[in-house]
C-alpha cells in the first residue's frame, strides 16, 4: 500500500536533514508506528507521506503510483491526516465538525452517503451521545476522538496521525490507541510517548 525508498528531507542549503533514507513497506491493514524524541523527523516522515511536504530525495509510492502524481484532491480521498496542533473551531456543533471530513467527497457524494459517513464515524469513536453539543463542552478525550472520527469521515484508505494522545490522561489515551488499533485502517500514528 505504502513504499517509500531512500526518502529524505533536507532543509536550508543541505545543512538540516530532518529525514534521512527511510525505506518502509506498510501493508493494508497495518498499523504502525514512529516512536521517537522530539525533534526527530517523526512528523516530517508523516507530512511526507500525506504529500504535504516534497521529499528533498528518494520516493514515496501509493497503491504502487507515485504518490507526487496525485492532485491534493485524489490525495485527500485517500488519506486522513490528523496534525499535533489540530485545533477545531469549539464553535462548531461535533456532528458539524465531523461533516468536514466529507469535502473529498462533495463532488460525488449524495447528502444520503454524507449523513451515513458521519454517522458512522461518530459511532466508531463514541461520540453519538455528543453529536449535538457544542465542541467546547467536550472533555479533552472526547475532543480527540472527534479530530479521529473527522478524520474516518473522509473514508481514507491510510489514516496519518500525528500525536494523537498529545495532552490526554493515561486513561484517554489507552482508550484512543485502542480506538485507533481496532479500526481496520491502514494506519501510522507518529508518537514520542513510550508508555
Amino acid at each position: 500500500m505504502i513504499r517509500t525508498s531512500q526518502l529524505c528531507k533536507v532543509y536550508g542549503n543541505q545543512e538540516f536533514v530532518a529525514v534521512n533514507k527511510v525505506d518502509l513497506h506498510i501493508r493494508e491493514g497495518e498499523v504502525f508506528g514512529f516512536l521517537g524524541p522530539n525533534g526527530a523527523g517523526k512528523s516530517t516522515l508523516l507530512k511526507l507521506l500525506a504529500g504535504l511536504l516534497s521529499p528533498s530525495c528518494g520516493y514515496i509510492r501509493l497503491f504502487g503510483s507515485p504518490l507526487a502524481d496525485l492532485s491534493a484532491y485524489q490525495r485527500a480521498q485517500r488519506i486522513a491526516f490528523v496534525d499535533q496542533r489540530e485545533q477545531p473551531d469549539k464553535r462548531l456543533i461535533t456532528e458539524e465538525y465531523v461533516a468536514l471530513g466529507r469535502i473529498p467527497h462533495q463532488r460525488n457524494a449524495s447528502k444520503i452517503a454524507d449523513d451515513k459517513a458521519v454517522s458512522k464515524a461518530l459511532e466508531a469513536v463514541g461520540l453519538i451521545p455528543h453529536r449535538s453539543e457544542s465542541l467546547a463542552t467536550l472533555s479533552g478525550g472526547e475532543m480527540q476522538r472527534a479530530i479521529v472520527a473527522r478524520a474516518l469521515c473522509q473514508e481514507p484508505s491510510i489514516l496519518l496521525l500525528d500525536e494523537p494522545t498529545n495532552h490526554l490522561d493515561p486513561k484517554a489515551k489507552g482508550s484512543i490507541l485502542s480506538l485507533i488499533a481496532s479500526l481496520g485502517v491502514t494506519t501510522i500514528c507518529v508518537l514520542h510517548d513510550l508508555a
